[in-house]
């Protein structure tokens, strides 16, 4: 179970290290008791070494932060905090999160009924059971980081995809 995983490593720097580049496939949803799912946009981190690294694609200054508590089948077993990736929420917004600044500044009742609208569809999408991929939220060098608590307020996980896709 991940959860049993998640509590042996998140001590243990050797073990974490073994699961930085894995990626966890598990069935899960989102814990019906979830109120607060921690939205927000901000700037990227590596937005700027990707410039520089020559990417040739548009590189996103700003990304969709959305956090959330995730279970297995049953809501008792246990709860886990996840970072959703910023593209699992865009499709949900319908709008880059660049361009969603953009629009709260212009109007911010339109933006608020669009981030209103698409959280409520996150919402039901996320509480039927199905397979997520997750990895490992702070990389190896960041082990020190790592929250203690697995179902806390700070996410443990990155949740990438949904369903059979990577």
């Amino acid at each position: 179970e991940l959860r049993t995983l998640l509590e042996g490593i998140r001590h243990d720097a050797d073990r974490y290290k073994r699961y930085g580049n894995k990626t966890f496939v598990v069935p899960s949803k989102m814990h019906r008791q979830q109120c607060n799912l921690g939205f927000n946009i901000v700037k990227s981190k590596n937005w700027k070494t990707k410039r520089k690294g020559g990417d040739s694609g548009k590189v996103e200054k700003y990304e969709y932060v959305m956090t959330c508590k995730m279970t297995g089948a049953n809501d008792e077993d246990g709860v886990i905090c996840c970072k959703l990736s910023s593209a699992i929420i865009e499709p949900f917004m319908g709008v880059a999160p660049g361009d969603m600044r953009k629009l709260h500044r212009a109007d911010k009742d339109k933006s608020n009924k669009v981030v209103t609208e698409g959280g409520h569809q996150i919402l039901s999408e996320l509480r039927v059971l199905a397979p997520c991929h997750m990895k490992l939220l702070y990389p190896v060098e960041q082990f020190q980081d790592v929250p203690k608590q697995i179902d806390g307020d700070l996410p443990v996980l990155l949740f990438c995809s949904r369903g059979n896709s990577v």
